[in-house]
């Protein structure tokens, strides 16, 4: 499989098709004078909203996310956490009836190595789990993933491994991803390639 992304005016990997995209088959950004984006729009085919999304800064960090639907009620508010200027926590708080829960829903951490590159993500909600681990190479390019969960089978983990190779030829616009799956249904990996191409 192969994909081909450009970066925008706004420094975002956006994925290219060789036809031009209708408003509702991408998202409709908007952005503030800082180049931050403020807010997400996803349309319906008859041009309705289908939701939308508003983020909210504080001394250039991102601190809250407002997700929408097609209407003016809030149904997720996520509220972010930094230390010395590195994401260490997210706090997902969900609507229900219209009433938004008081208490955390979901609550993500986050670790860094000393070239602050993110070596643990650790997702909890409820009495279920998803963590990821990550490694990096001298150059920090990532170049292996680890998930494990309890979903969706309880007391039961299952893991997916994916390991990254970058082509010496140009290690910033082309990338091979070599996939190892533990989710096949007779429990044994898949494996397949992703070739990405990154237009600067």
């Amino acid at each position: 499989m192969m994909m081909f992304y450009t970066v925008n005016d706004h420094g975002e990997f956006v994925k290219q098709s060789f036809f031009s995209l209708e408003k509702w088959e991408a998202p409709q950004n908007s952005y503030n004078k800082e180049n931050q984006k403020i807010e997400t729009i996803n349309y319906n085919e008859d041009g309705g909203i289908r939701d939308r999304t508003k983020f909210i800064y504080d001394k250039n960090k991102l601190v809250e996310e407002k997700n929408y639907g097609n209407s003016d009620t809030l149904y997720i508010n996520k509220k972010f956490e930094y230390w010395n200027n590195l994401l260490v926590k997210k706090f997902e708080f969900h609507s229900e009836n219209g009433i938004l829960s008081s208490a955390s829903n979901e609550i993500t951490t986050y670790e860094y190595d000393a070239r602050n590159n993110l070596v643990k993500e650790a997702l909890v909600y409820g009495d279920e789990y998803l963590d990821y681990a990550y490694k990096y190479n001298d150059k920090n390019f990532m170049t292996e993933v680890y998930s494990r969960s309890s979903f969706p089978v309880r007391e039961t983990e299952f893991t997916i491994n994916m390991r990254y190779t970058y082509q010496k030829f140009d290690s910033n616009n082309w990338t091979e991803m070599y996939s190892e799956d533990g989710l096949s249904s007779d429990r044994k990996p898949n494996y397949y390639f992703i070739q990405r191409e990154f237009k600067y």
